[in-house]
């Protein structure tokens, strides 16, 4: 496989197989709608993402959202808003394009220690035998994956689109 390297400016061989992909996506800067730049940045890292899978590659994904940037700050006075609130307004609204959990009693609520099921693994805490909820697991292996793997993780800041 072959991607292009904006670092050395030419195609270079990869191989996903040889260590764990890492993969960070630029998301989006909540100032107003989404627009067809983010769709095609979603759909070409997406296929990307299946495809490095689908030829067996473990692949951790990273995506940020840049709630505060020159964008939010100029466009949140002409809305008579504060950067903050334009930023958590079209994040909300960027995250509700996706299907809430209906087994949640919020949406923001995330399991930080999750109870032992029978048979299930476990181990002893405060709050009795379990293991590390999916989230902090996750930001926790995301932390060490990226920030201190000896493997530099590959990065995305925008998708140029070419006719």
């Amino acid at each position: 496989m072959k991607l292009y390297n904006t670092q050395s400016q030419r195609l270079e061989e990869f191989d996903p197989l040889a260590h764990p992909v890492r993969l960070y996506v630029c998301g989006i800067t909540p100032y107003d709608t989404t627009h067809l730049g983010h769709a095609a940045t979603y759909c070409a890292f997406d296929v990307l993402v299946r495809y490095l899978e689908y030829r067996g590659a473990t692949v951790d994904y990273c995506e940020n959202v840049t709630d505060i940037d020159d964008d939010t700050i100029r466009e949140a006075p002409k809305r008579g808003t504060n950067w903050r609130d334009l930023g958590n307004t079209w994040t909300a609204h960027f995250s509700g394009n996706f299907p809430d959990d209906p087994k949640k009693r919020d949406p923001l609520d995330f399991v930080l220690w999750q109870a032992q099921a029978p048979g299930e693994p476990a181990w002893d805490s405060p709050w009795g035998p379990g293991r590390p909820g999916v989230n902090p697991r996750s930001h926790l292996v995301l932390m060490g994956l990226l920030a201190l793997s000896r493997f530099p993780p590959l990065q995305s800041h925008s998708v140029r689109l070419h006719a």
